[in-house]
Protein backbone atom coordinates (compact mmCIF):
# COMPACT_ATOMS: atom_id res chain seq x y z
CA UNK A 1 0.00 0.00 0.00
CA UNK A 2 1.07 3.69 -0.86
CA UNK A 3 2.40 5.37 2.47
CA UNK A 4 2.52 9.25 2.56
CA UNK A 5 3.88 11.75 5.15
CA UNK A 6 0.76 14.44 5.78
CA UNK A 7 1.72 17.60 8.07
CA UNK A 8 -1.88 18.19 8.72
CA UNK A 9 -2.97 21.40 8.18
CA UNK A 10 -6.37 22.74 9.13
CA UNK A 11 -7.13 24.56 5.86
CA UNK A 12 -5.62 22.17 3.44
CA UNK A 13 -5.98 18.44 5.20
CA UNK A 14 -9.75 17.12 3.99
CA UNK A 15 -9.47 18.20 0.67
CA UNK A 16 -5.53 16.39 0.43
CA UNK A 17 -7.56 13.05 2.14
CA UNK A 18 -9.93 13.15 0.00
CA UNK A 19 -7.71 12.88 -3.11
CA UNK A 20 -4.99 10.48 -1.25
CA UNK A 21 -7.58 8.14 0.03
CA UNK A 22 -10.27 7.89 -3.41
CA UNK A 23 -10.99 4.27 -3.59
CA UNK A 24 -9.15 2.79 -0.31
CA UNK A 25 -11.58 1.17 1.84
CA UNK A 26 -8.94 0.80 4.57
CA UNK A 27 -6.66 3.49 6.14
CA UNK A 28 -4.27 3.40 8.51
CA UNK A 29 -3.29 6.70 10.43
CA UNK A 30 0.73 6.42 11.84
CA UNK A 31 1.78 8.74 14.84
CA UNK A 32 5.31 9.48 16.60
CA UNK A 33 4.85 10.42 20.19
CA UNK A 34 5.96 13.93 20.98
CA UNK A 35 5.27 15.48 17.52
CA UNK A 36 3.66 18.15 16.10
CA UNK A 37 2.09 16.88 12.49
CA UNK A 38 -1.24 17.33 13.76
CA UNK A 39 -1.88 19.31 17.47
CA UNK A 40 -5.35 19.55 16.52
CA UNK A 41 -6.28 15.36 16.03
CA UNK A 42 -7.95 16.39 12.56
CA UNK A 43 -6.99 13.55 10.79
CA UNK A 44 -8.79 11.56 13.46
CA UNK A 45 -11.36 13.76 13.65
CA UNK A 46 -11.92 13.38 9.98
CA UNK A 47 -11.54 9.51 9.95
CA UNK A 48 -14.29 9.41 12.93
CA UNK A 49 -16.74 11.52 11.02
CA UNK A 50 -16.35 9.91 8.03
CA UNK A 51 -15.22 6.29 8.84
CA UNK A 52 -15.30 3.87 11.61
CA UNK A 53 -12.22 3.09 13.96
CA UNK A 54 -11.49 -0.63 14.01
CA UNK A 55 -8.43 -1.01 15.52
CA UNK A 56 -5.51 0.92 17.14
CA UNK A 57 -1.75 -0.78 18.47
CA UNK A 58 0.52 1.18 20.32
CA UNK A 59 4.58 0.96 19.93
CA UNK A 60 7.02 2.28 21.72
CA UNK A 61 7.28 5.60 20.42
CA UNK A 62 4.10 5.47 18.07
CA UNK A 63 0.25 4.59 17.65
CA UNK A 64 -0.91 3.21 14.67
CA UNK A 65 -4.96 3.37 14.11
CA UNK A 66 -6.99 2.14 11.08
CA UNK A 67 -10.00 3.12 10.06
CA UNK A 68 -12.73 2.01 7.14
CA UNK A 69 -13.81 4.47 5.19
CA UNK A 70 -16.20 4.36 2.39
CA UNK A 71 -14.57 4.23 -1.16
CA UNK A 72 -15.67 7.61 -2.08
CA UNK A 73 -15.13 9.72 0.89
CA UNK A 74 -15.34 13.32 0.54
CA UNK A 75 -13.82 14.40 4.05
CA UNK A 76 -14.45 17.86 5.49
CA UNK A 77 -15.62 20.32 8.58
CA UNK A 78 -18.91 20.46 8.06
CA UNK A 79 -21.14 22.94 7.91
CA UNK A 80 -20.48 25.37 10.18
CA UNK A 81 -22.94 28.14 11.53
CA UNK A 82 -22.18 31.23 13.11
CA UNK A 83 -22.26 31.73 16.91
CA UNK A 84 -21.97 34.51 19.10
CA UNK A 85 -20.07 33.56 22.95
CA UNK A 86 -17.82 35.63 24.80
CA UNK A 87 -15.28 33.54 27.14
CA UNK A 88 -13.69 35.23 30.14
CA UNK A 89 -10.66 33.83 29.43
CA UNK A 90 -10.41 36.32 26.20
CA UNK A 91 -11.22 34.12 23.19
CA UNK A 92 -14.49 34.22 21.84
CA UNK A 93 -16.39 31.02 20.44
CA UNK A 94 -17.48 32.54 16.29
CA UNK A 95 -18.79 29.03 14.96
CA UNK A 96 -20.08 25.94 15.15
CA UNK A 97 -20.50 22.64 13.18
CA UNK A 98 -21.57 19.32 14.70
CA UNK A 99 -23.33 15.82 14.02
CA UNK A 100 -23.03 11.94 13.96
CA UNK A 101 -22.52 8.93 12.16
CA UNK A 102 -26.13 8.73 11.16
CA UNK A 103 -26.69 13.21 11.19
CA UNK A 104 -27.39 14.25 14.55
CA UNK A 105 -28.82 11.08 16.02
CA UNK A 106 -25.79 9.06 17.58
CA UNK A 107 -26.52 5.45 20.02
CA UNK A 108 -24.42 4.41 22.67
CA UNK A 109 -20.30 3.78 22.32
CA UNK A 110 -20.39 6.30 18.93
CA UNK A 111 -18.52 9.58 18.61
CA UNK A 112 -20.15 12.82 17.93
CA UNK A 113 -18.03 15.06 15.74
CA UNK A 114 -18.00 18.77 16.87
CA UNK A 115 -16.11 21.51 14.63
CA UNK A 116 -15.19 24.61 16.89
CA UNK A 117 -14.08 28.64 15.09
CA UNK A 118 -12.43 30.23 17.91
CA UNK A 119 -10.94 33.77 17.92
CA UNK A 120 -8.67 35.71 19.71
CA UNK A 121 -9.96 38.89 21.94
CA UNK A 122 -6.81 40.41 22.47
CA UNK A 123 -3.46 38.87 23.93
CA UNK A 124 -3.77 35.63 26.05
CA UNK A 125 -2.19 34.92 29.00
CA UNK A 126 -2.63 31.49 29.07
CA UNK A 127 -2.28 28.20 27.21
CA UNK A 128 -6.06 27.16 26.90
CA UNK A 129 -7.92 23.90 26.79
CA UNK A 130 -11.84 23.99 25.90
CA UNK A 131 -14.14 21.04 26.39
CA UNK A 132 -17.28 19.59 24.55
CA UNK A 133 -20.00 17.84 26.74
CA UNK A 134 -23.32 15.93 25.88
CA UNK A 135 -25.78 16.62 28.33
CA UNK A 136 -28.93 14.64 29.43
CA UNK A 137 -31.98 16.76 30.72
CA UNK A 138 -30.66 15.92 34.36
CA UNK A 139 -27.59 17.82 33.24
CA UNK A 140 -25.78 14.46 33.44
CA UNK A 141 -22.57 13.97 30.97
CA UNK A 142 -23.33 11.44 29.00
CA UNK A 143 -19.74 12.22 26.48
CA UNK A 144 -17.19 14.38 26.89
CA UNK A 145 -13.82 15.33 24.96
CA UNK A 146 -10.81 18.07 25.98
CA UNK A 147 -8.35 19.31 23.96
CA UNK A 148 -5.72 22.01 23.58
CA UNK A 149 -6.73 25.51 21.68
CA UNK A 150 -4.27 25.45 18.70
CA UNK A 151 -3.76 27.84 15.89
CA UNK A 152 -3.28 27.17 12.37
CA UNK A 153 0.32 27.82 12.93
CA UNK A 154 0.52 25.21 15.50
CA UNK A 155 0.80 27.71 19.19
CA UNK A 156 -0.95 27.19 21.82
CA UNK A 157 -2.91 30.57 22.89
CA UNK A 158 -0.50 32.21 24.75
CA UNK A 159 1.73 33.08 21.43
CA UNK A 160 -1.52 33.65 19.27
CA UNK A 161 -2.04 37.37 17.73
CA UNK A 162 -4.97 39.66 18.54
CA UNK A 163 -8.18 38.42 16.85
CA UNK A 164 -6.29 34.96 15.45
CA UNK A 165 -9.06 32.79 14.64
CA UNK A 166 -8.53 29.19 14.20
CA UNK A 167 -10.60 25.82 14.61
CA UNK A 168 -10.71 23.52 17.00
CA UNK A 169 -11.97 19.64 16.50
CA UNK A 170 -14.13 17.13 19.38
CA UNK A 171 -15.02 13.56 19.09
CA UNK A 172 -17.06 13.00 21.97
CA UNK A 173 -17.95 9.44 22.56
CA UNK A 174 -21.06 8.19 24.09
CA UNK A 175 -21.38 6.23 27.38
CA UNK A 176 -22.95 2.94 26.42
CA UNK A 177 -25.92 2.10 27.17
CA UNK A 178 -26.70 5.76 27.00
CA UNK A 179 -30.85 5.82 26.87
CA UNK A 180 -32.66 7.59 23.82
CA UNK A 181 -33.17 10.95 24.43
CA UNK A 182 -32.34 14.20 23.35
CA UNK A 183 -28.58 15.89 24.23
CA UNK A 184 -27.25 19.35 24.58
CA UNK A 185 -24.25 20.31 23.50
CA UNK A 186 -22.06 22.33 26.32
CA UNK A 187 -18.77 24.28 25.15
CA UNK A 188 -16.21 25.80 27.91
CA UNK A 189 -12.78 26.93 28.23
CA UNK A 190 -9.95 26.78 30.72
CA UNK A 191 -6.58 27.45 31.49
CA UNK A 192 -4.37 24.76 31.51
CA UNK A 193 -2.59 25.22 34.22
Amino acid sequence: APGYYIMSDIRTTASELTRLVAGSKRVFWITWKNNDTDPWEFVPFLRHKHGHQVGEAVFTGYKVRWYTIPPDAEFDIGQIGPIAVNFQEGVSLTGIAYGGPQGAELTGGQRAWVTLRWQAKGPLQDNLKYFVYLRDAKGHVVAQYDWMMYSTQRVSTSYWRDDETTLGFAMPEVIPGTPPGKYEIEVGVYSER
